[in-house]
């Protein structure tokens, strides 16, 4: 990278220590330090890639000081169940074909300084092939809730569902 900074690509958790030297480092020199494509999972895990208790919120103190600009994160959603409002299918080795082609796949894009975008990417009211991902919707601030991209994906799949009929 020009003007004197540097990246760190695919930094790991176990690279942890070394990224904090770098930073030391980079910080009194008065450059910038970029990670890039960092390959640990920081939510959604019972214990984290950086372990649990003071080991996490240590690590976790350290990471807050670099400015998110750019995150593509893919959640796959599943239908519900009209009666119990639980996910059909879900994640699972012996699912049949039909209930892993009824998921839906969304893709969240975060962009500098903070605005979050949802696309419906795959599944059941998802554009055609070759064409644009259907846009769920933009925030600003705050990413979306799991409850959000979940609903709005479902929402995608009724509207799909309705229009099929109608076309029939």
């Amino acid at each position: 990278v020009g003007g004197g900074a540097s990246a760190v690509v695919f930094p790991t958790a176990d690279t942890l220590g070394e990224l904090r030297r770098l930073d030391e480092v980079y910080k009194t020199m008065g450059q910038p330090l970029l990670l890039v494509c960092p390959q640990w999972i920081m939510e959604g895990k019972l214990v984290s890639d950086f372990g649990f208790g003071p080991w996490r919120r240590r690590a976790e103190r350290f990471l807050d000081k670099f400015a998110l600009t750019y995150r593509l994160v893919e959640r796959r959603v599943w239908p519900k169940d009209g009666k119990t409002g639980d996910d059909v299918g879900g994640p699972g080795l012996l699912m049949s074909s039909s209930s892993r082609s009824a998921s839906s796949v969304v893709r969240i894009l975060t962009t500098y300084p903070n605005t979050h975008t949802a696309y419906l990417v795959a599944g059941p009211g998802a554009n055609s092939v070759g064409e644009a991902p259907k846009l769920l919707g933009t925030w600003k601030g705050a990413a979306p809730s799991t409850a959000e991209i979940d609903a709005l994906a479902n929402m995608a799949r009724s509207s799909a569902a309705t229009a099929a009929v109608a076309n029939a």
